[in-house]
């Protein structure tokens, strides 16, 4: 169901004038299935070191970083990291390997692409961290990234919402 509401949603808002893909009296029962789908969700382990190196950014004096939040919901989709950096509303979202075919750990699932145009479509800038990059910054013995990595992470983050890429 959660996918239907997705691909719904991805009509009525990108594509336009296409006309619903779910029948009038099914809509209730797709939009229930999104919601129950979206209500309860599992952080992982490399999402919380995400969220704590946020977090971190957000302590530094003179910080972009202005706030963040961890698993939080939008009208289409829960996200893993909604952080307000400098006037921008930022999403990142934490691309572990099951965002990525099974054949390929470089080529992303259509859902995800999908996740992101709608996010776009609300106005986010959305951010998809890739599980592999994330894993090449330097961390501790905690999974908690180092003073160096900390500042990669920073740099990344800030040209991406620049429209810049690194990785």
């Amino acid at each position: 169901m959660f996918r239907l509401y997705q691909a719904s949603m991805y009509l009525q808002h990108c594509v336009g004038g296409m006309g619903a893909l779910v029948q009038p009296a099914w809509a209730g029962v797709v939009t229930q299935g999104w919601e129950i789908a979206t209500k309860e969700v599992t952080v992982s382990g490399i999402q919380r070191s995400v969220a704590h190196a946020i977090s971190s950014l957000q302590a530094r004096p003179l910080s972009q970083v202005r706030r963040y939040e961890l698993e939080s919901r939008t009208k289409i989709s829960s996200v893993d990291i909604l952080v307000a950096v400098g006037q921008h509303k930022v999403v990142v979202e934490v691309d572990g390997p099951t965002h990525y075919a099974a054949n390929s750990s470089r080529k992303r699932l259509g859902p995800s692409d999908l996740r992101d145009g709608l996010l776009r479509q609300q106005g986010f800038k959305v951010l998809p961290l890739p599980y592999y990059e994330w894993q090449k910054l330097p961390s501790d013995k905690n999974g908690n990234l180092t003073a160096e990595g900390l500042k990669k992470f920073e740099a990344w983050l800030l040209a991406a919402v620049d429209g810049k890429q690194l990785w």
